[in-house]
């Protein structure tokens, strides 16, 4: 008689996988009667990642200042008139300007309220850009001064002008806090007194 166990031959395996270190390997047949390397450990794979190591951004350059931040951590703003959330621009003013000046001498030459229209828009946009940098900015609301935190962006003087980071706000006797900028400046102000947040632009 035929002993079964004897005349049994294994059938071929099918391509299996494994998985190594987070990564699927193929284990071929061939593999498996010793023609063929069954794992290789390359360094990628037991080369442990330092804990942040994915939290850090060395490629990324550090934030650009505002356009207009002057020596001292000011930021000059363009704006001088907010109509709701709408802020006009200054260089509407120049060009209105500019138009306005033609129009008294379109005797001169018909083209003229046009040609000084640009002319000033320009002229704008050379100050603000070259000459005086400056930012553009929204007022987003009014907050008491008690409320306000290190990091918000505020106006110095009222709804208008130059706008200054806040650095720290400490109380100041009664019903007072004293608000220190990151320029430098500080204000002794009422807990009450709401000041104007605003949006830099550029």
């Amino acid at each position: 008689m035929v002993n079964p166990d004897q005349t049994r031959h294994d059938t071929p395996l099918a391509d299996r996988e494994t998985l190594v270190r987070g990564e699927l390997t193929p284990i071929r047949d061939e593999a498996l009667h010793g023609h063929e390397t069954l794992v290789k450990i390359t360094p990628e794979h037991s080369r442990r990642r330092d804990v942040g190591e994915d939290l850090d951004f060395p490629d990324q350059a550090p934030p650009t200042p505002p356009r207009g931040t002057l020596a001292d951590g000011t930021i000059r703003t363009t704006g001088w008139l907010q109509i709701g959330p709408l802020a006009i621009s200054s260089g509407l003013w120049a060009t209105l300007a500019g138009a306005a000046t033609g129009l008294a001498l379109t005797r001169v030459w018909a083209w003229l309220p046009l040609v000084l229209a640009v002319t000033g828009l320009a002229c704008w946009w050379l100050w603000v850009r070259r000459w005086r940098p400056a930012s553009r900015a929204t007022n987003l609301r009014r907050v008491p001064a008690a409320r306000l935190r290190p990091g918000t962006p505020l106006r110095l003087h009222g709804a208008i002008g130059p706008v200054a980071v806040v650095e720290s706000v400490t109380p100041d006797g009664p019903e007072r806090v004293t608000v220190t900028f990151t320029s430098g400046h500080r204000h002794h102000l009422r807990t009450g007194r709401r000041c104007h947040v605003v949006e830099i632009l550029d």
